[in-house]
């Protein structure tokens, strides 16, 4: 889940840049994001659902790791499909908000403490 979650974030950029608002990328780059992520959690439950219903030796066992696993998967599903959006939504519109007040960094020129030859000679050395 942490990797759609960093899809997400780099699919928010990508819309960013492009010009579209905050929100409209966030809701955006869900929409895309929508069918992987089921796919996956799905194709997991599936995959658990032998184990939830184990019986004979050692069922237990299986049974409480798989009803364990899936609903984590039905927990992180929940978290980066809903919650991640809304938290960047947030998080973002504020940091530019912030942004607004405080003042620019300072440019970086491209001059040094030493001249182009001295430069030259010393990396001769």
């Amino acid at each position: 889940m942490s990797k759609s979650t960093k899809l997400f974030q780099k699919q928010i950029m990508i819309l960013r840049s492009q010009g579209y608002s905050i929100v409209k990328a966030a809701v955006e780059a869900s929409e895309q994001r929508l069918r992987p992520i089921l796919m996956t959690v799905f194709s997991t439950i599936v995959g658990l659902f032998p184990l939830a219903i184990a019986s004979g030796a050692g069922a237990a066992a299986r049974q409480s790791l798989a009803t364990a696993v899936i609903g984590g998967m039905i927990v992180a599903t929940f978290l980066s499909l809903i919650i991640v959006p809304i938290l960047y939504i947030v998080i973002s519109s504020f940091s530019d908000r912030v942004a607004k007040y405080l003042p620019s960094p300072p440019t970086r020129h491209n001059s040094s403490k030493f001249p182009k030859s001295s430069r030259a000679d010393l990396s001769s050395q």
